[in-house]
């Protein structure tokens, strides 16, 4: 049951039959986080947004377009930010780590999204709060301490408080090689 995820008795969820007038905080989240993501992928901002368009989530017509750049706004300032910097033109990859700490506990994983295999970039659509910082900070150390030779730093992008669609902020936050 749990591999397949199928349970007998499941119910579908059923559908929503009210047209959505405006967007729920969550709801205008993921939308911003989708769009970011397919942004920095290299997707067009015109071809990311008419994804959203039919994916039939937004409310119908103006309402719609309104969140939407109000959306659009802080996404493209995030990816201006991530453009500005000189490793932004590297393709991310995945580096492999496998250390055995001194007191014999092994870490093994896999760091994303690595740029010129040194620099551990981050961008979300968030507020950057601690988790993500945290988060970075994770992979920046476990970086360092499996390759101390190439010296990684990190850099964790995302909104500053007081970000709105009008008037976005954006707050980053970097690590320098140990």
């Amino acid at each position: 049951r749990e591999r397949l995820g199928l349970y007998v008795g499941d119910v579908p969820d059923q559908l929503r039959d009210a047209i959505p007038v405006e967007m729920a905080p969550l709801e205008r989240w993921a939308l911003g986080d989708r769009l970011l993501e397919a942004r920095l992928a290299g997707v067009s901002l015109a071809r990311a947004a008419a994804a959203e368009r039919g994916r039939g989530l937004l409310p119908p017509g103006a309402l719609g377009e309104a969140a939407l750049n109000d959306v659009t706004g802080v996404v493209e300032a995030l990816v201006v930010e991530v453009e500005g910097l000189p490793c932004s033109q590297a393709a991310a990859v995945p580096v492999e780590v496998d250390i055995t700490l001194p007191d014999g506990t092994s870490l093994v994983g896999t760091v994303p999204g690595v740029l010129q295999g040194t620099v551990v970039l981050r961008c979300t659509y968030s507020k950057l709060r601690p988790k993500h910082r945290l988060r970075a900070w994770a992979h920046f150390l476990a970086l360092s301490a499996a390759h101390p030779g190439l010296a990684p730093s990190g850099i964790t992008i995302g909104q500053a408080e007081g970000s709105s669609g009008a008037r976005p902020r954006i707050s980053a936050a970097r690590l320098s090689p140990l």
